[in-house]
């Protein structure tokens, strides 16, 4: 029996984006899409409920804006088995036939997290599609003895973006294949449902970094995280918060994730993987 794969658009004020997508990924055959909402103050929710009429399309919507992790968490609750992929709203699946493709990618037992392929809008890799392993440079002290020679918290930033565990090395320059990883890509990207309860889906705290956060705590609990290039979107790169606003916010989620998950504990990514016994 085929695993279902379940398709989740996290959106927030990108009304005109969903009338192009939500046609396109209703042509895949997802087991159910749902669009997660945050309180968004465009059209968004009635271009949904066009969809919706489908019996295909269901809204999940908040009242309160969260943030992206909080409202990739409005998921949990509505699916408890098979396969989630989240697919940001301001993408383009160019890929086809994708769900055969997911549940080939998800074939090993183990592998819990699947990353699949960004592009820009020039067609070549986005330059953060995975990350490719967590070796930290440093703890606590070297982090404070920064700050105290610097006297400028914007050098905590800098020096979060040199650990692997925030950024990795350009994939330009890597291997674009399928391969074991630490972190991918929270803007399209597929995690078993049972794990995805069971790690208390994403880190509430931040509105960047949500699949780094998660893959963080996927290795902590034994399973494999994946980059796999079999389905390909395109990301339009739609802004909707403005500038400044998105600058202080990913600043506040470089500085989370380094002292939440990067200097505390080195958990080198795991080899092998399980063959599904059928």
């Amino acid at each position: 029996m085929n695993e279902p794969v379940y398709l989740a658009i996290p959106n927030y004020n990108m009304g005109k984006e969903l009338e192009k997508l939500l046609p396109r990924v209703l042509e895949e055959g997802f087991s159910h899409i749902y669009v997660l909402d945050d309180a968004s103050t465009d059209d968004s929710v009635d271009v949904v409920q066009k969809f919706a009429k489908t019996n295909r399309v269901t809204l999940i919507s908040g009242l309160k804006n969260k943030g992206a992790g909080s409202n990739r968490n409005r998921i949990i609750g509505n699916i408890k088995a098979g396969i989630v992929v989240f697919l940001d709203a301001d993408m383009e699946l160019l890929s086809s036939a994708v769900v055969p493709k997911i549940r080939e990618a998800f074939r090993d037992i183990d592998t819990g997290v699947v990353g699949f392929e960004i592009v820009e809008k020039n067609n070549k890799p986005m330059p953060w599609n995975f990350g490719v392993k967590k070796t930290p440079k440093s703890d606590i002290q070297q982090v404070r003895k920064i700050i105290k020679q610097h006297n400028k918290p914007f050098i905590l930033q800098s020096y979060a973006n040199q650990d692997p565990q925030v950024l990795s090395a350009n994939p330009h320059r890597l291997h674009m294949d399928r391969q074991e990883v630490f972190w991918v890509a929270e803007g399209f990207f597929g995690v078993r449902a049972p794990l995805f309860h069971k790690i208390g889906g994403f880190d509430k705290a931040v509105r960047y970094h949500e699949a780094q956060t998660l893959t963080h705590r996927s290795h902590a609990v034994g399973a494999h995280v994946m980059f796999d290039p079999c389905i390909t979107a395109r990301h339009l790169k739609v802004e909707v918060r403005g500038k400044m606003r998105r600058r202080i916010q990913k600043l506040h989620a470089d500085v989370y994730v380094y002292l939440r998950y990067s200097h505390r504990n080195n958990m080198p990514v795991t080899r092998g993987t399980k063959r599904r016994t059928t």
